[in-house]
């Protein structure tokens, strides 16, 4: 059956074989929180069965193309050689194109992989750092500081992994939750007043909060994705181009010491860089632009304005995310005067603080981020445009340690700093897991 299955509760302890068939061998079910920040109620399950299997259908025009085969007892009784000669052509025509060769055959990036061929890559599997569902935000903040990650795993008293707790999740309980509460849904159609912002910094409270209580504030923490270590290396990159960022893989080898791994986006970037430098079909296949490959969509980013307090940025993410899904927006480009990008914000930006300095929250955001990096300089931004070679984005984007690059022009003096788009991570391996390279093999 499928990979995909979805546990409240995984050991990052030594189980025995028995212990795990039943934790995993639920069938295709996916058992999720009750989000909404009301504790972490697991149990209720929901058919994971309706994933996409064809990639075409519902697209408007679709024709079978199946040939029609025909049988016939006697031979046609042709009137001239020249009506046999014309048939049989017809015949051999037919025939070859109902012959798929190899150069045919639909092929994408992931097909043939093993998740262990990710595992592999990824090196020797170390003990899961976790943290208690019983820490504190104000400790999970600190704790994403310190590791420079931007997730963590939240494990309760025994061990058992209950989900995994990300900066959108600490985001949205510091900024957004005293919104909400003041002003309910509609709070994103609202422009921010000074007694908005007094009751972000009056709740100071919610540094005190157990982590434990935010799981499933988000669509990202509301479930928790897990595969065995065996399995399809496809169906791990299909859920991490579809929202979570983060999946675990769980191995059925008893002897292994570490029994449980988070896998990233990042990682398969890296296993699909590795790829694409062994193999030079790939690697021409990657040389082409970014623009054939449609990958960064039509719709524009949004954006804030670099005089913009870096609160009403934090808002931004919520507020720009697709309505229907609770995905945050993970980052936005930030533009000065001329409307030229200057730097980003990204949920990442909250790690580090504390209850003591919330209020740089009401910094210009250019002055949070400064602040927040320590240095009076503003990162380096990576920009590329619809021209540059894919491959060498995927280098510039893993070589600057970051996950997206800002699509910008071109202009009589080369790239100019006008953000038209994004390519992020999701972005990426979503196109790749579905892109044909079968016509692009050959080296």
């Amino acid at each position: 059956g499928k990979t995909q299955r979805q546990l409240a509760h995984m050991s990052n302890k030594h189980l025995s074989g028995r212990q795990i068939e039943k934790r995993m061998g639920r069938g295709p079910k996916a058992i999720v929180s009750k989000g909404g920040g009301g504790g972490h109620n697991w149990g209720d399950e929901l058919d994971t069965n309706v994933i996409e299997t064809d990639p075409t259908a519902g697209l408007p025009g679709k024709l079978d193309a199946t040939p029609q085969k025909t049988t016939t007892e006697e031979e046609p009784n042709y009137r001239t050689y020249e009506e046999y000669r014309a048939s049989l052509a017809k015949a051999l025509l037919a025939e070859k194109e109902n012959t798929k060769t190899e150069d045919d055959i639909e092929r994408t990036f992931f097909d043939g992989f093993k998740t262990a061929d990710l595992l592999k890559m990824m090196g020797e599997a170390k003990p899961l750092h976790c943290i208690k569902n019983t820490s504190t935000v104000e400790e999970a903040l600190s704790e994403l500081a310190k590791h420079k990650v931007q997730a963590l795993p939240v494990e309760d008293a025994n061990g058992d992994v209950l989900g995994i707790i990300s900066a959108s999740d600490l985001v949205m309980a510091v900024v957004l939750a005293p919104l909400i509460r003041k002003h309910g849904e509609g709070v994103e159609k609202k422009e921010l007043t000074a007694d908005d912002m007094k009751a972000v910094l009056k709740n100071k409270g919610v540094f005190e909060t157990p982590v434990g209580k935010l799981l499933g504030v988000t669509e990202e923490s509301r479930t928790l994705w897990d595969f065995w270590d065996d399995g399809d290396l496809r169906d791990i990159a299909f859920r991490l181009s579809h929202g979570p960022h983060k999946v675990m893989v769980y191995s059925r080898d008893e002897k292994q010491p570490v029994r449980i791994r988070m896998v990233s986006q990042t990682d398969v970037m890296r296993f699909i860089q590795k790829e694409m430098k062994n193999n030079s079909a790939l690697a021409k296949c990657f040389a082409q632009p970014i623009g054939k490959f449609n990958i960064t969509g039509k719709k524009a980013p949004i954006t804030i304005k670099s005089t913009e307090t870096a609160l009403e940025g934090f808002l931004h993410l919520w507020t720009g995310c697709t309505k229907g899904n609770d995905f945050m927006v993970a980052a936005e480009p930030v533009l000065d005067a001329k409307g030229e990008l200057v730097a980003t914000l990204s949920a990442s930006d909250i790690r580090g603080l504390t209850k003591d300095n919330m209020k740089d929250l009401m910094l210009p955001v250019v002055d949070f981020l400064k602040k927040r990096s320590g240095t009076a300089m503003l990162r380096k931004q990576e920009v590329v445009s619809t021209n540059f070679p894919l491959g060498q984005a995927i280098d510039k984007i893993l070589g600057a340690g970051i996950h997206r690059l800002w699509i910008v022009g071109e202009g009589e003096a080369g790239v100019n700093k006008k953000v038209a788009g994004v390519m992020s991570f999701t972005d990426i391996i979503r196109k790749i897991s579905k892109y044909n390279i079968a016509h692009h093999h050959k080296s």
